[in-house]
């Protein structure tokens, strides 16, 4: 990275965070920061759900005991000086909620990426370019949670964490996300972890799900065929005490209703 470039100083003033996606990550990310003293935390989603939380907090079952007060707005209609864009939205909606936000970016903008895919952070690229925000400005993260969008103002957290990469650990940013309950913490080796969540994503938690067990039950150093066993005669109870397909999800992954995003 470009040494002249580099976000190798505090902000000029107070920080704000932005959370681009107002679904199930992008809210509990949102109120995990809001809840840190000093922090200010700005979510932009949909309408329905914005209103909610100005009205009544966001509850995030699993997480906090009470509905957390934070400030949510339906897009993105102010300078983001000295801010820290952290988008959420799924990959498909990416290049459309960039170029939106783009003439509010400014040079002093991070944009921190939490897709989990590849070619991230080229989609990203190309879609700011001729936007005042530096490429070297743009960071990508790896998300590992397990999260439920209930409903208007109200989400569901099983725990996780977030992964960065080494270039944003760097930055003064990193530390305004530091002792959250949502854990974020520097990757060795970012490629690598992409490329191991993608191979969860797409093999392991699949197959725990046909094999009846909890997300990522075949990846576990522990994993042999007793506990295959265990997990199969397990489900042979539950299995007598719910007869009827169709009312339970395999392996207990049932998150409630709503839109679960287990990443």
């Amino acid at each position: 990275m470009d040494g002249a470039e580099r976000i190798d100083r505090a902000p000029a003033r107070q920080p704000r965070i932005v959370i681009l996606g107002g679904g199930a990550i992008g809210s509990v990310l949102a109120a995990a920061v809001a809840r840190k003293e000093g922090q200010q935390a700005i979510l932009i989603g949909r309408r329905d759900h914005v209103r909610a939380i100005n009205g009544n907090g966001l509850t995030v079952d699993g997480m906090f005991a009470a509905p957390v007060s934070l400030e949510a707005r339906e897009q993105v209609d102010f300078p983001l000086d000295d801010a820290l864009l952290i988008v959420t939205v799924k990959a498909g909606g990416l290049e459309a909620a960039l170029t939106d936000v783009g003439p509010f970016l400014r040079s002093t903008t991070a944009v921190l990426l939490l897709q989990n895919g590849l070619g991230i952070r080229d989609l990203a690229l190309e879609a700011l370019q001729g936007t005042a925000v530096p490429a070297s400005h743009i960071f990508i993260g790896i998300v590992a949670m397990g999260v439920t969008f209930i409903g208007p103002g109200e989400v569901r957290c099983f725990g996780g964490n977030i992964r960065v990469e080494p270039d944003f650990a760097a930055t003064p940013f990193f530390d305004l996300l530091s002792d959250l309950p949502v854990k974020v913490e520097k990757s060795r080796d970012i490629a690598r972890d992409l490329w191991t969540k993608l191979l969860v994503n797409a093999v392991i938690n699949p197959l725990s799900v046909l094999l009846q067990g909890h997300n990522r039950l075949v990846a576990e150093v522990r994993f042999d065929p007793d506990r295959l066993h265990q997990w199969r005669h397990r489900r042979r109870g539950e299995k007598a005490r719910h007869p009827h397909p169709g009312q339970r999800v395999p392996g207990g992954i049932d998150q409630g209703a709503g839109s679960a995003e287990t990443t």
